[in-house]
């Protein structure tokens, strides 16, 4: 029990620090974290030790990290190195993204990651390149219900991030010096390649024997995100414990044969251990496959000892050691979905139950249940179906394609084979899975945007099935509470309001307006060559926090990639309505009505008008789409990328009032916001949608100076993250900037 208490106040100790911003009252979460002190100050002097050890091993680990980020003075500039590439490099058709660590280069930090546009050669793993590269300190984009990628550069303790600059001198200095178990890893991943035709399967395979996953395509995590089977894609105790029961198994049998006399039991405890501790070694030593490794140690050594140990002991054991280990990873959501499995399983198996088929349903609904409340907070999701899914697909992944996967991987040379064999079984099996998962009628659970207090408490009240026992008064709780979640919808504004949220998508713009019935996208962000979008990781996660599954009306200011690059991408995911822009989109068969033409509508007590003073007609940033929408005597103005040129047309033909909020002219440009603009407009606040550390330096310091003097606050998505802010007839609310409601230590100013 002391060992229990010990670690779970560590582990508490790790989790709270991680989650306060360290300001002291300034935020919900530090508030929380001064409450959890003082309950377990309050609970003895052990369990404070424990929190307070957790808190200060995590705060070592994090000074390090921010501590080893690269100096700002190197940033921006070329740099002429040497580097080794880490891993397993991320190779598209038009680049590649990997890590890299220095050779005697005190100017870069230990960890980099670098991304490279059409390289000369394929990175691989171990390779030292001379190159000429460009770093920034590690930033992210920062949205509601996005991912948060400048925690996972964090976690993953990553100084820098940058690219490549195209220049004869970058050349391949030696290859293969990555160490012997990167070389096999290496090897595996090629002979899987070999094997299996299928490239999605093969991805599959190699995620669930090797630890490689970022092969796997954005479908398909989006595919086994809805049905609840991502856990199949991380290396989990099903995977280690089937390699330790296997080579326990085979050591019995080989022992018996040759007729050894000894401690069979014990040796062949052994032989396990050593055999799933190569496989977590082998598979990249993800937590789950640590946290079981050590459990499997921790019951091992008991029993080898013959001394009882208990699940829970082994799970605390677990906890401490990954936890101590590396304290950042405490935040990944492997491992907090890791230990709170294994968790709820362990206060399953002391409830008794009848029959074995009865256990195997009950385990599925207690995970769905139990682990709830974590998938709607990390994800903002669930997946209702997950437990009949779960009842078909892992018996025929334990029993089939993880068996056959890692047994055909070991047979080679004269029994290559038979493995071959074994490999093309395995990816059977995961075809037949993606072709179940892939159906249409399983349904999806969406919890978009924050839920409050009551839907917090409905979150919670689904666990009360999981793990109060039967016979419990309140237990019939969640049955309502699961109810309430599921037909919860996230609130609209009032009629006679709008809010407005300029999504932070880096260096182009994606403006979102709500009204109670109604939803507007006004641009989409940017595209890169190879089809990619940062709509993908930005836009339309926004869109389903907010749970908006509809678009009534897109607006494309003009053809510009930053502003329209991200259309396709949200026209495949979303339906759309009706389609305007400011002139024709390069690259679309169906082309958008003309903005300008446009006439003005209303909808929910809410104006919305296209301002035209003579862009009709004229082309590239001058034929952006002029949006106002106002509400009463209050009103935003959405510019695009306007210029002088337009912006003096505007002033001289006096179609221009006052308003609230305005949307900064070609992000800040010297090309725009001029000064009699500026004073039409007299905004409150000045939004800019601009990248961080956007290599045309956008916004402009003196067009910054120029809205401030205006008496605007001027607020850009580099600095400020998403930035939302809610008009109405009675007036505007204090603009809400998503960097700063989730500030963290990690988070840069």
């Amino acid at each position: 029990m002391a060992m229990w208490r010990l670690s779970v106040a560590f582990a508490a100790g790790v989790a709270a620090a991680q989650l306060t911003s360290f300001a002291p009252f300034a935020y919900p979460l530090d508030r929380l974290f001064l409450t959890c002190l003082a309950v377990c100050l309050a609970l003895g002097g052990r369990t404070a030790a424990g929190y307070a050890l957790g808190v200060g091993l995590y705060l070592a680990h994090a000074a390090a990290v921010i501590e080893s980020r690269v100096d700002p003075r190197y940033t921006g500039d070329n740099i002429l190195t040497q580097v080794r590439v880490l891993g397993f490099p991320d190779v598209t058709a038009d680049g590649a993204t990997f890590l890299v660590e220095p050779i005697d280069d005190a100017r870069l930090p230990p960890r980099t990651r670098l991304s490279w546009r059409e390289p000369p050669a394929r990175p691989r793993g171990g390779d030292t390149w001379e190159l000429v590269i460009r770093l920034k300190v590690p930033r992210g984009n920062l949205n509601p219900g996005g991912f948060d990628s400048e925690a996972w550069l964090f976690r993953e303790r990553i100084g820098a991030t940058g690219y490549v600059v195209a220049s004869r001198r970058n050349h391949l200095l030696g290859a293969g010096k990555g160490g012997v178990l990167l070389a096999v890893r290496q090897a595996l991943d090629r002979r899987l390649t070999r094997v299996v035709s299928d490239s999605r399967s093969a991805a599959v395979l190699k995620a669930i024997s090797i630890g490689v996953r970022h092969e796997l395509s954005d479908a398909q995590w989006e595919r086994y995100a809805r049905t609840g089977t991502s856990h199949l894609m991380a290396i989990s105790g099903l995977h280690v414990g089937l390699a330790a029961a296997a080579s326990y198994g085979l050591s019995i049998v080989i022992l018996a044969l040759f007729r050894v006399r000894r401690d069979n039991h014990a040796l062949s405890l052994a032989v396990a251990i050593v055999f799933a501790g190569a496989y977590a070694l082998l598979s990249g030593s993800g937590v789950p496959a640590v946290r079981a490794f050590i459990m499997l140690v921790a019951a091992s050594l008991a029993l080898i000892r013959t001394r009882s140990v208990t699940g829970f002991s082994a799970w605390a054991a677990a906890l401490a050691v990954v936890t101590a280990y590396d304290p950042l990873t405490a935040g990944n959501a492997g491992y907090l979905l890791s230990f709170a499995a294994v968790l709820a399983l362990l206060w399953l198996a002391r409830q008794r139950a009848a029959g074995k088929v009865r256990l195997v349903i009950r385990m599925q609904w207690v995970l769905l249940l139990g682990l709830l409340p974590l998938t709607v907070l990390l994800f903002d999701r669930y997946a209702p179906a997950a437990p009949v899914i779960n009842l078909v697909v892992v018996p025929l992944f334990s029993v089939v394609t993880v068996p056959a996967t890692l047994l055909g991987l070991i047979l080679g040379g004269p029994f290559e084979f038979a493995g071959n064999a074994l490999l093309r079984i395995a990816a059977w099996t995961v075809e037949q899975v993606d072709v179940f998962l892939a159906w249409d009628a399983w349904p999806a659970g969406e919890a978009s945007a924050g839920l409050g207090a009551f839907g917090g408490l409905c979150v919670l009240g689904t666990i009360a099935w999981a793990f109060l026992p039967r016979g419990w008064p309140g237990r019939w709780l969640s049955v309502p509470a699961l109810i309430a979640l599921a037909a919860w919808q996230p609130a609209r504004p009032p009629p006679g309001c709008f809010t407005l949220a300029a999504v932070d998508i880096g260096q182009g713009q994606a403006i979102v307006v709500e009204t109670l019935s109604f939803t507007l996208v006004y641009d989409t962000g940017p595209a890169w060559p190879g089809g990619r979008s940062a709509a993908t990781n930005t836009l339309l996660p926004y869109l389903a926090h907010r749970g908006i599954r509809t678009i009534d009306t897109t607006v494309i200011s003009h053809s510009d990639v930053d502003h329209a690059g991200g259309l396709a991408v949200l026209a495949a995911a979303v339906p759309l309505g009706r389609q305007l822009a400011g002139e024709a989109l390069r690259g679309f068969h169906a082309a958008p009505a003309d903005c300008h033409s446009a006439r003005a509508w209303q909808r929910d007590g809410v104006r919305f008008a296209f301002i035209d003073a003579g862009a009709r007609g004229q082309g590239g940033n001058n034929a952006s789409c002029v949006l106002e929408i106002s509400t009463g005597t209050h009103r935003a103005l959405l510019t695009g990328d306007i210029e002088r040129r337009v912006e003096a047309l505007l002033v001289d033909g006096g179609a221009l009032e006052p308003a609230d909020v305005v949307t900064v002219p070609h992000h800040g440009s010297r090309t725009s916001s001029s000064t009699a603009f500026v004073a039409a407009v007299d905004a409150d606040y000045a939004i800019v949608s601009a990248g961080w550390q956007n290599r045309w330096g956008f916004p402009k310091a003196n067009i910054v100076r120029r809205w401030t003097a205006q008496g605007a606050t001027v607020l850009s998505t580099s600095d400020a993250g998403a930035v939302r802010v809610q008009i109405c007839r009675d007036g505007v609310d204090q603009p809400k900037l998503e960097r700063l409601d989730r500030r963290r230590i990690w988070h840069g100013p």
